[in-house]
């Protein structure tokens, strides 16, 4: 990530590991900005988006602590290398106006290169705020285009009241240790599991993100556990998954595990785990 400033206005870059048109659709459709949208720890409940010359956009944000505010705006250009479209707070503070929001992709081999710019900001610390937004919603961005080839299941969430780095250490304690009892599940053989585990470990932000993906005769799956800050020393620990469930067998294995809720058991008891180890 790199950013660049001049005046009153701010620039940023990323380089996404997708192509132009799947980073397009990330920045455009509102379930996928509903993904990444915001800084981390926030929510997008509501997206709307009326994507063409004139039409307009809102989204309903809800911060870790308080209430949900709004911002909206409307589109200035569409194209497939450039999005363009004013910026407004619905409840603005009192140094708060409307800017405008550049968004340029340009490919770079199969990864597109994302580059933003927003302004003109009326005071130095709307433009710090916004900074901080927009840098967590662009590595936000990139850790969703690295991870969405399969479809998105659900995600669950917990408090716990521990700082972030403590979290981390335990979280990654627990998932060692559990691969390794997995390892040796009759449940793995029945399924055959690709690692042996079920899962293996495929990317980690030390203190940030941890991902882990498998697959077994009925589903190709991922899990991603998310560490945010919370207010008063504690973290917000959440687990995405995403898989997908080929041919009738799956469809079969789908109802079983998901219908049931035998999925969402299984990972709350993964959270709820790793919340009473950290505050063992």
């Amino acid at each position: 990530m790199s950013q660049h400033r001049s005046g009153l206005g701010l620039e940023l870059s990323c380089v996404v590991d997708a192509p132009r048109a799947r980073v397009f659709d990330l920045l455009t459709k509102p379930d996928e900005l509903a993904k990444w949208w915001g800084p981390r720890g926030f929510t997008i409940p509501e997206v709307g988006v009326d994507l063409r010359v004139g039409g307009g956009y809102r989204f309903t944000m809800q911060p870790p602590e308080g209430e949900v505010f709004h911002l909206s705006g409307r589109f200035l250009e569409i194209e497939p290398s450039r999005l363009r479209y004013t910026f407004t707070w619905d409840e603005p503070h009192p140094d708060d106006r409307e800017t405008v929001v550049m968004l340029e992709l340009r490919a770079v081999g199969d990864t597109t290169e994302v580059s933003m710019s927003q302004g003109e900001f009326k005071t130095e610390e709307r433009l710090l705020l916004h900074r901080d937004g927009w840098t967590d919603a662009l590595a936000k961005l990139r850790e969703l285009a690295a991870t969405t080839d399969l479809p998105f299941v659900d995600e669950h969430r917990i408090r716990i009241s521990a700082p972030r780095d403590h979290v981390w250490r335990v979280l990654r304690h627990y998932v060692d240790s559990s691969l390794g009892v997995a390892r040796r599940s009759p449940v793995a053989w029945l399924l055959g599991t690709q690692p042996n585990a079920g899962f293996e470990v495929e990317r980690e932000i030390p203190g940030e993100q941890l991902d882990m993906a498998g697959r077994h005769r009925f589903s190709h799956y991922r899990l991603v556990f998310e560490l945010v800050d919370a207010a008063d020393d504690e973290t917000h620990l959440s687990a995405r998954t995403y898989a997908e469930f080929p041919g009738l067998r799956g469809r079969v294995y789908r109802a079983l595990v998901i219908g049931t809720r035998l999925h969402v058991l299984a990972t709350n008891q993964i959270l709820r785990s790793v919340r009473r180890a950290a505050l063992g």
